[in-house]
């Protein structure tokens, strides 16, 4: 571990290797090398040790793999659809949608797509195929995470 610290009575602004943490007594026992290559430690006590915390959040998700996905969009709509080609995805990544039923304020456009790719004729993005598979009532509505790897 790394900490920067402004001491002026050893070396302003300078990164030193952490060698020790005490949090009970709050002492960090720092190490650096000096300009000749001898190591140096200093202990200093009555420290507030801060560790830093990532800001994140725990959701809940449902978790597909693309080439499960792709055929239950065959078993369900008797059509194929290839999402790696479609959608242009890479290895090993994930790609995260919100899926809802197509409603007056947002879908008519991909519920019209979905209509058209049912019966054989355009194929639409991935957000709307899943988007209309939950309201045709085949997947529920929440976040999905499609998982590429082959």
């Amino acid at each position: 571990m790394k900490a920067k610290l402004l001491i002026d009575k050893i070396t302003p602004d300078f990164l030193y290797d952490v060698k020790s943490i005490d949090k009970e007594n709050g002492t960090v026992t720092l190490a650096w090398t000096t300009r000749d290559y001898n190591e140096t430690t200093v202990s200093i006590t009555d420290v507030e040790i801060k560790v830093p915390e990532l800001k994140c959040k725990i959701e809940t998700m449902t978790v597909v793999d693309m080439f499960d996905l792709e055929e239950f969009i065959k078993e369900v709509t008797g059509q194929t659809y290839d999402a790696s080609d479609n959608e242009e995805y890479r290895n090993d990544t994930d790609y995260r949608y919100t899926v809802f039923p197509f409603n007056e304020m947002y879908g008519e456009h991909d519920k019209k797509a979905w209509e058209s790719f049912k019966l054989g004729g355009y194929t639409p993005g991935i957000r709307a195929i899943l988007n209309g598979l939950c309201s045709d009532g085949h997947l529920k509505e929440g976040l999905y995470l499609i998982s590429v790897c082959w």
